[in-house]
């Protein structure tokens, strides 16, 4: 059955790239996705932000590319279960492009005042993995901002796992311009890649993207094996899931990569 409803979602994507995509066919999957997940998705205007940052709205000739990223990101967002996506509060997200913070190009910006998530339908469009993990990791802050009530907390416990002679460096902002940055290589024991060492809120968000994505959850899983540090932070982070919803057990990791993509 799974097998005849993905072979029909290729052919109404296919139907829909070979012709513009409408408006109407944006606004149809934005009520759907509002309905599904109680979630204000803002694709025609950008929504006041408390937050300091520029973006501009989608214009006719990026719909294409918007209804591909809609796609995408009902796709991350079902992976979770209905009642811990309402437990963070995320109230809104809004699909922009051109998202500019402090004169750097970013793939997404929280605001966590008004818990609206700002994601660049363009950013990363050539790499889906990459797009994919982004949603994961900036919802992460937003979790972290609403469940423990910083998303900038030094958390003890995720510190105790490092050696205790190393030192996060000043922070993702520090990484936007390292091509590699994101690219998961193992730099170092208890490192996914140069990106989770730049600071501690962003090891925790790298660890908790990777969960979810299926190719980035092996390389987790097979480094983990012989990397203690990394074992550790792959153990404390499905532990605080499942502590904040049960549907988080053993089995919905296996089921979510048993189907995914």
């Amino acid at each position: 059955m799974k097998y005849i409803l993905l072979l029909i979602s290729l052919i109404v994507s296919f139907a829909l790239a070979a012709k513009d995509v409408s408006l109407d066919d944006l606004r149809n999957l934005k009520a759907d996705f509002e309905k599904k997940y109680s979630i204000t998705l803002f694709i025609e205007q950008t929504p006041f932000s408390i937050s300091k940052f520029e973006s501009k709205v989608i214009t006719k000739e990026f719909y294409q590319d918007l209804y591909e990223y809609m796609i995408i990101l009902d796709e991350e967002m079902s992976k979770y279960p209905l009642k811990f996506l309402w437990k963070t509060r995320l109230r809104a997200i809004a699909l922009v492009r051109s998202l500019i913070y402090n004169y750097q190009l970013r793939g997404a910006i929280p605001d966590y005042g008004r818990e609206i998530l700002f994601f660049d339908i363009l950013d990363g469009s050539d790499f889906e993995i990459y797009q994919r993990h982004v949603i994961h990791h900036e919802f992460y802050h937003m979790i972290e901002q609403e469940l423990n009530g910083s998303s900038y907390w030094k958390d003890p416990v995720w510190k105790s796992y490092n050696s205790p002679d190393f030192n996060y460096g000043k922070g993702g902002a520090t990484m936007q311009k390292n091509a590699n940055a994101s690219v998961f290589s193992h730099p170092q024991i208890g490192f996914l890649n140069l990106y989770s060492q730049s600071g501690l809120e962003e090891d925790k968000a790298e660890i908790f993207a990777s969960l979810f994505i299926k190719q980035e959850y092996s390389k987790l899983k097979k480094w983990a094996k012989k990397d203690k540090i990394l074992k550790n932070k792959m153990d404390y982070m499905m532990n605080f899931l499942i502590q904040n919803n049960k549907d988080f057990n053993p089995s919905y990791w296996d089921k979510l990569h048993s189907q995914a993509k």
